[in-house]
């Protein structure tokens, strides 16, 4: 079978329910047909289920975890509260407390009991008054998608390459 001619598609109509019948099976034909167009098979390749799923979980640390950084004192020590002490507050208080080790330590953990691989980027910038940053890369359809969910920027967003002066991956 040959891929649908890519066009806008005038069709009569009875009046009424007749015509809303028609209607609708003039777009369940399309859609059925659909497949065989190269341009929706491209993009329907591309949108997996796990994407959507990635990209719900990633808006939901994005959107219950508040951003709380760490406080250096004489002694640097880092505090990284467990995905199941972060995840038990959010389901008492609908929200939880990180920077972004627990951020991405919540999403990691998510992704990775998905079955996903999960990989740590660890970023030191070129400018001295910015601390260093962690997020994770994910696997899915065979291509790794950057996730941050500190920064106010979408699923897939990544730091610039330009920004970063040394960069850490580590496998999970």
């Amino acid at each position: 079978m040959t891929a649908p001619r890519r066009q806008t598609v005038y069709h009569p109509l009875p009046p009424g329910d007749a015509g809303s019948a028609a209607t609708l099976g003039h777009m369940a034909r399309m859609i059925r047909e659909s497949v065989h167009d190269p341009i929706v098979a491209s993009l329907s390749g591309r949108v997996t289920a796990e994407m959507v799923v990635a990209r719900h979980l990633f808006n939901f640390v994005q959107r219950h975890v508040l951003r709380y950084p760490d406080e250096y004192g004489p002694e640097v020590a880092e505090e990284i509260r467990t995905p199941g002490h972060m995840l038990e507050e959010i389901g008492r208080l609908g929200h939880t407390l990180g920077d972004c080790d627990d951020m991405t330590t919540l999403l990691g953990a998510l992704y990775h009991g998905l079955g996903w691989p999960v990989t740590l980027i660890g970023v030191w910038f070129t400018r001295p008054d910015q601390d260093p940053h962690v997020y994770l890369e994910v696997e899915l359809a065979g291509r790794r998608i950057a996730a941050d969910p500190l920064v106010p920027e979408p699923f897939g967003w990544s730091v610039p390459a330009e920004e970063g002066a040394r960069r850490m991956e580590w496998v999970v």
